[in-house]
């Protein structure tokens, strides 16, 4: 799927709140302690499994004995945990994230950084858990979560401060697992917000193995960098996952092979790219293509003549 271009206002207010947040902690340095942000902004996380509903019951009963109800049934949480299969979820009246404990520890650290997101922007308040009509259609719901996944990444990985290790400098994917590690967070986040941030022409593909996967399966990501936008508006994920076909290896961990392909921009310059993939242990598969160099236009010549290359 491709990423969710936000409006440039909603990202300055998404900014706005990070800032505040940030500063509020000392404009501190990386990894990010979400602990402390819980703190700072009065917020009581919760780990919940399946298996052990302790904590989702007890807010259940929080929520029926609250001064204010904001539920018609207050099991409603613990069914939509189910039936949508939560990882986590953001209760407004209690000030409470609700966590999948069974979770790794880093989603754990990305769903938490997400219910914050949703925490902090005034305007996702009224839609807790479909309250409001407005919030079964797709398209609203898909602009809420990009919001909120907006936000969980200008804050886990400090605004600015990640700026400066991703713009001006060349990248790989292993260049990026070192950033993951100086910011504490997963290397799929970390490649997806450097791909959102550099300032070159440049795409991700995040999801199952491209040689792997049955028809069903559909790449969770697809992101691009602004420069890229620009350049090459109509590529999209297809086009994307078939230069990633044609050299990939069917290996499941691991560098899974590397090459270059070229692409004609609007103007109709051609621009030659290097691309790579890497196979999770976990199973999902990274993939980052980044501009190398402009190709020399080709003249067309009649047929029995030499074709003339400009610079």
């Amino acid at each position: 799927m491709r990423k969710v271009m936000l409006k440039p206002a909603t990202r300055r207010d998404v900014d706005i709140q990070v800032e505040k947040i940030l500063k509020g902690l000392g404009n501190p340095e990386p990894p990010l302690d979400l602990n402390a942000v819980f703190t700072l902004l009065q917020l009581d996380p919760q780990y919940y499994r399946t298996s052990e509903d302790g904590v989702v019951r007890e807010t259940i009963s929080r929520v029926k004995v609250g001064a204010k109800l904001i539920f018609e049934r207050p099991t409603r949480i613990w069914d939509a945990i189910k039936a949508a299969d939560l990882k986590a979820l953001w209760i407004p009246d209690q000030k409470r994230i609700l966590i999948d404990g069974d979770l790794h520890e880093m989603k754990k650290r990305w769903n938490g950084a997400h219910e914050i997101g949703h925490s902090m922007l005034d305007w996702h308040r009224d839609f807790t858990f479909g309250d409001d009509q407005l919030t079964l259609t797709e398209g609203c719901h898909i602009e809420l979560e990009a919001e909120a996944n907006y936000a969980a990444g200008r804050l886990l990985f400090l605004q600015s401060r990640f700026d400066q290790y991703v713009k001006g400098m060349r990248h790989t994917l292993k260049s990026l697992s070192r950033i993951s590690m100086d910011f504490g967070n997963s290397w799929t986040s970390t490649l997806y917000r450097a791909v959102e941030t550099l300032d070159v022409p440049s795409f991700a593909v995040i999801g199952g193995h491209p040689r792997r996967r049955t028809a069903e399966e559909k790449t969770r990501h697809f992101v691009t960098s602004t420069p890229f936008d620009a350049m090459f508006p109509k590529f999209g994920e297809a086009e994307a996952l078939a230069i990633v076909r044609s050299y990939c290896s069917f290996s499941t961990r691991g560098p899974l092979g590397e090459s270059t392909f070229a692409l004609e921009d609007l103007e109709g310059e051609c621009w030659e790219f290097t691309v790579e993939s890497f196979a999770l242990p976990q199973g999902d598969v990274l993939t980052l293509a980044l501009l190398l160099k402009k190709l020399p236009r080709q003249v067309v010549v009649p047929e029995g003549l030499k074709a003339v290359s400009l610079s």
